[in-house]
């Protein structure tokens, strides 16, 4: 299990920070995909899943990043569970999320902050 880090632009737009910012990840087998972290200072972020011929499901956490570094966070399944079409939900203040496929096929995770 690894981690990916999130390389996020932050622009000032007329005084007010906003972030830009897009990741896929894609699995093509059984298995988890690495840990998305993000930044402390993200509060919305959008994902999306995309099954095909299987099903997948988000995972997050909101452990420390070190947890999540060194291998040991506490992983929290996504409302929706395992999910076999295009699916999409918003997160609030976490700390990674990561994308879980179950059976062969393949899968993408999309992650979008705005």
């Amino acid at each position: 299990m690894g981690y990916v880090e999130m390389n996020v632009a932050r622009v000032k737009d007329g005084g007010v920070k906003r972030f830009a910012f897009e990741y896929e990840q894609i699995l093509s087998g059984a298995g988890n995909g690495d840990w998305i972290l993000i930044p402390d200072d993200i509060f919305d972020i959008s994902v999306t899943v995309a099954p095909t011929t299987c099903t997948a499901k988000v995972q997050l956490t909101t452990d420390k990043i070190s947890e999540v570094k060194t291998g040991t966070p506490t992983a929290i399944d996504w409302d929706a569970g395992l999910v076999g079409s295009n699916s999409e939900d918003v997160f609030y203040p976490v700390t990674a999320i990561r994308l879980v496929q179950a059976g062969i096929g393949s899968s993408k995770l999309k992650v979008r902050v705005q």
